[in-house]
């Protein structure tokens, strides 16, 4: 016990200290969505905003493209933004050889649900009409999402699974899945 106890005591600091979250302001993210913090981009991928079936997204293509893959950021349905991913999603376009989407779905309470299901939908459906559109055709199409994220891919998939339209791979990463 006595090689413990000073782990016992009180520890005197005073209450903690508590910043508003960068990510969400009392209005909602006023943060510009080109704001890339997480890192520079390497040289042999592109990305830039664009506007799918009405949603803001940010696409990252790499040079030779096999796929397009559907990334839905996390953030508890009420914070975060598809610009803080940057570096991860740099990495999986480059890679893996698959164009990254990554939407900027509207959040909560401003916009409740459905709002953000909508959305990832809508982008899903617009990657499958706009296919030919883009540089080197889609090929297989997946999608993905990390808590919150992982949660909005579920429910697309299962939506889109529905209609006849399964998206190709589904990845669910740390989902809020009840």
């Amino acid at each position: 016990m006595g090689a413990t106890r000073p782990f016992l005591q009180p520890v005197k600091c005073g209450p903690p200290r508590i910043a508003p979250h960068p990510l969400r302001s009392g209005q909602g993210d006023d943060r510009d969505p080109g704001d890339n913090k997480a890192g520079a981009e390497p040289t042999d991928a592109r990305t830039r905003t664009d506007v799918i079936a009405g949603v803001p997204v940010r696409l990252f293509e790499p040079d030779v493209v096999r796929g397009t893959y559907l990334h839905i950021h996390g953030g508890g349905w009420t914070m975060g933004s598809n610009a803080f991913q940057d570096a991860r999603l740099w990495r999986f376009a480059t890679e893996a050889s698959v164009r990254v989407v990554s939407p900027e779905y509207r959040l909560a309470p401003e916009h409740p649900f459905p709002a953000a299901v909508e959305d990832a939908l809508s982008v899903m459906n617009g990657i499958a009409a706009a296919g030919v559109q883009l540089a080197g055709g889609v090929g297989p199409v997946g999608i993905a999402g990390d808590s919150s994220g992982g949660n909005l891919a579920a429910v697309a998939t299962r939506e889109l699974s529905r209609g006849g339209r399964a998206p190709g791979f589904q990845v669910l990463v740390y989902p809020m899945l009840d």
